[in-house]
């Protein structure tokens, strides 16, 4: 008896410790794991100054939402036409210590959706002197996986700030 109770506890103990950590993929995670790939190809593109691949990555009806108060769902035109002032101010535009997250939505489930903080630093183009802002960014997506809104935030002061 001693013998099978002693068995017993060394089979639950090997049961316990058995470190099958399979993780459950769901339709969320997937979508994360696209949509991730998406902003960070959009944010190369940035970096790039490649205004016409950033703007294949976005909805037609693409809504940005900067930190600037008063400029709130501004249309893809309008988006595009600031990329183009971002893209001529600044050289040397590199996203450094990105941290991308899962976001979620007004109940707190996980969506697909992708948010980050990071640093943009770059160079004015005008006098070769650094900048840097500190950034935190939302996108969100269409069913096909374009980006359908961008909300940035930021001190949109430090834009002007030479280093």
């Amino acid at each position: 008896m001693k013998k099978f109770l002693l068995s017993l506890i060394i089979m639950a103990a090997l049961v316990a410790c058995n470190n099958n950590t399979a993780v459950k993929t769901t339709a969320a995670d997937e979508a994360y794991t696209k949509n991730l790939a998406t902003a960070q190809a959009f944010f190369a593109a940035f970096a790039a100054k490649d205004s016409v691949k950033m703007a294949s990555y976005v909805t037609d009806n693409f809504m940005w939402s900067p930190p600037a108060v008063g400029l709130d769902s501004l249309s893809k035109d309008k988006w595009y036409a600031q990329m183009q002032v971002f893209m001529n101010t600044y050289n040397d535009i590199t996203f450094t210590n990105p941290l991308w997250r899962k976001g979620v939505d007004n109940d707190n489930n996980l969506d697909g959706s992708v948010r980050v903080y990071g640093l943009w630093n770059s160079k004015f183009a005008s006098s070769g002197k650094t900048g840097l802002l500190k950034y935190y960014c939302t996108f969100e997506f269409d069913k096909d996986g374009k980006i359908a809104t961008q909300q940035e935030f930021y001190n949109a002061a430090d834009l002007s700030i030479e280093r």
